[in-house]
């Protein structure tokens, strides 16, 4: 900074605080005795550095000054033994200290409670462990206080309102290109377009109402397109209510793919539409709930029973719980209990299989034909495990051997089975297979249930996030008119770039920007590319290796410049401040005196040697020989003897009048800042008579 610079900062500065305490508003007006743009460039860039100082900072730098003042006035209080003032200014001191302590601490408040405001709209929920701490309560209350004391609530709301609008449009366009990502993604696994990869933005906007995420709500999307063979073909309602449906059902813990077979085997075996396919599964996991399985357990249970609900039709659900109902009261697999029921589809394995369960249970207690009309699995179930309860056997009873010949007989893979078959109460869970819906809606709340109190708090946070869907397809736009205009763009960008190099001169930078819009030049056009080869070969490679080489030696230059500025500044407080045997300056003065004995001496040989050049060039003249050269130094010495002589009586006047002796002062200046003065007498006459040298 110039110092014509730093004196409008100051001035203006002044006005600034004139202003604040006739507290009238701050407007920048040009003064009319600034004529030349480079004036008026100066005086804006001074305006602007000034204005954005906020009101506390120019009250602290008023206090600053303010304090400077009072110290000076305190030293010659203290000075003057006025001790009722000296006190005054003290406590004034004081209290100004205070104050700017208490506006540099407000703004540090101000600061972190704006922040903290912005921290709303970023789509990220705050920590709660640290946000209910109670040091950060106090802290925040702190603060509050703070700023309230200082008066800076009306700048803190500002400040507020200008990071949460930053901070708001960051999450908007962060949301933005997350979408877009899940949107390319999801046209990349399965070859859609992009008008139906909008399906997963729009269901996100629900989805996101129970804690799903962009990328959980792409992944149900995409496993209902590469598995449900009709999601292409449904309409764009149906297409999102089963990304809706299957993405709260992800986040209770039913897998997409196992969810995806399903709404395949509804649609496809049972004559289901893909809303009532959907709602089966909502109904599947809210049974699952009462009947205390896992929904993910009895969704791959579903999924995998193809089978045996394609044979039953419109009943196939209902056999599917009831056999659910057995499996969770017996504690054996599906595989298990089919394997049984299975032996019954045909005549002759049932009559086989009835004919052994008689004979092990020593009368007629099945009937083969009624476990073949019994096509519901559990039915069968619980007629076979009905005969061999209605003998009064219980599972303890029986012996060793009635165990493995019952287990053998009902073609059960061990005597296990047949305890587990023997076991629990079915009709105590009936009531649970008819009681088992829901809506979305209720199954929304479900997923928002299951939800920590944090993931509850980010759910809130990011629906703060609008979901501007023209910003995605802007971006997508923008994206694609780059790419497909790119060699354009190049060549923009290297006539960008030599014009930044004409404006930067030859500078580190210019060599810069000379050398990109070269390269973008060598890329685009085929036919510069051999003059632009040679160009760099001879001339700008070179040249970019010489500034690199300056720019290593440039630091090393500057150390030595301050080297050199720091030795000199030492030799001038050694030479002019530092006294030793006398000082720098009181040396000289002897050493002049030392030369003025010498002078005196060198006179009086002098005068002899006058006398004899007299004789050489009168015996000269006699002989018809000029000695101008002699003549000439006569001539001279003759000149400077007259001058010495007038200059010594005119010393000698001078000491005469301070009592025969002369004072010297001599200041020593470098850069117009004094560094030293000596005062010196000296000796008139001698001086004078030395200065004359007697002649």
């Amino acid at each position: 900074m110039t110092r014509d610079e730093a004196r409008l900062i100051a001035e203006e500065f002044a006005k600034v605080l004139k202003s604040a305490d006739s507290r009238t508003p701050r407007t920048r007006t040009t003064p009319d005795d600034l004529t030349s743009p480079e004036q008026i460039q100066k005086y804006e860039e001074a305006m602007s550095r000034i204005e954005k100082l906020s009101e506390q900072q120019i009250e602290a730098q008023k206090n600053a000054k303010k304090i400077e003042e009072q110290r000076l006035g305190l030293k010659e209080a203290i000075k003057n033994n006025n001790d009722i003032l000296a006190q005054q200014l003290e406590n004034e001191i004081i209290e100004l200290e205070k104050r700017n302590k208490l506006l540099k601490d407000a703004e540090k408040s101000s600061k972190s409670l704006s922040d903290s405001f912005a921290s709303i709209f970023s789509g990220k929920a705050p920590e709660l462990k640290g946000a209910l701490d109670p040091k950060n309560i106090k802290d925040l209350a702190t603060n509050f206080q703070k700023v309230s004391a200082a008066k800076m609530a009306s700048a803190t709301a500002s400040k507020a309102g200008v990071g949460a609008a930053i901070a708001l449009t960051k999450a908007i366009v962060e949301l933005a290109l997350e979408l877009d990502e899940a949107e390319v993604g999801f046209m990349k696994t399965t070859g859609a377009n992009r008008d139906f990869a909008r399906s997963i933005t729009e269901s996100y906007v629900e989805t996101r109402k129970f804690g799903a995420t962009a990328k959980e709500t792409s992944a149900t999307a995409q496993d209902l397109f590469l598995t449900f063979t009709d999601f292409t073909m449904v309409t764009d309602d149906a297409r999102k209510n089963l990304i809706e449906a299957g993405t709260a059902l992800q986040r209770m813990g039913v897998s997409n793919q196992d969810f995806a077979k399903s709404i395949q085997l509804s649609t496809k075996a049972l004559g289901m539409s893909t809303d009532q396919a959907a709602q089966n599964m909502l109904n599947l996991e809210k049974f699952a709930e009462n009947l205390g399985v896992a929904p993910q357990q009895l969704a791959a249970d579903f999924a995998n029973a193809g089978d045996m609900v394609a044979k039953l039709g419109q009943n196939g659900v209902k056999a599917f719980k009831d056999l659910q109902v057995v499996m969770k009261v017996t504690g054996m697999s599906m595989e298990s209990i089919l394997s049984i029921t299975n032996k019954f589809d045909t005549f002759e394995g049932a009559a086989e299989m009835a004919g052994k369960l008689n004979a092990a249970l020593g009368g007629n207690f099945v009937n083969a034909m009624d476990l073949m009309m019994a096509t519901n699995p559990a039915e069968r179930f619980e007629m076979i495990r009905d005969s061999i309860m209605d003998t009064g056997l219980a599972f303890d009873d029986m012996s060793y051997y009635q165990k493995q010949f019952y287990a053998d007989s009902l073609g059960l893979k061990d005597v296990n089975e047949l305890a587990l078959l023997m076991s629990g109460n079915i009709d105590l869970m009936d009531g649970s297979v008819q009681q088992s819906q829901q809506s979305m809606v209720d199954a929304a709340q479900r997923a928002r249930d299951l939800q920590t109190v944090q993931e509850k708090l980010q759910t809130a946070f990011i629906q703060l996030i609008p979901v501007v869907m023209p910003l995605i397809d802007l971006f997508a736009d923008f994206a694609s008119f780059v790419a497909d205009n790119i060699e354009g763009l190049k060549i923009f960008i290297a006539v960008l770039a030599l014009v930044g190099a004409v404006i930067a001169g030859v500078s580190t930078g210019g060599v810069a920007l000379l050398a990109i819009g070269i390269f973008y030049l060598y890329d685009s056009f085929e036919q510069l590319r051999k003059p632009i080869s040679i160009f760099l070969h001879f001339a700008l490679l070179p040249l970019i290796a010489g500034f690199e080489m300056l720019t290593n030696i440039l630091p090393n230059l500057e150390f030595s410049v301050n080297g050199f500025k720091k030795a000199f500044l030492d030799l001038g407080y050694a030479l002019f401040k530092k006294p030793f045997a006398s000082s720098f300056l009181e040396g000289l003065v002897k050493i002049g005196d030392a030369f003025f004995r010498i002078a005196e001496a060198a006179m009086s040989i002098i005068s002899p040697m006058n006398a004899v050049k007299g004789a050489i060039t009168a015996v000269g003249n006699t002989l018809g020989i000029g000695v101008d050269s002699g003549t000439y130094g006569a001539a001279m010495t003759s000149s400077t003897a007259a001058s010495a002589k007038n200059t010594a009586a005119g010393l000698r006047g001078n000491s005469a009048a301070v009592g025969g002796k002369q004072e010297i002062t001599i200041n020593v200046m470098v850069d117009r800042e004094k560094l030293a003065t000596v005062v010196k007498e000296i000796n008139g006459k001698f001086a004078t008579d030395a200065i004359a040298g007697r002649a």
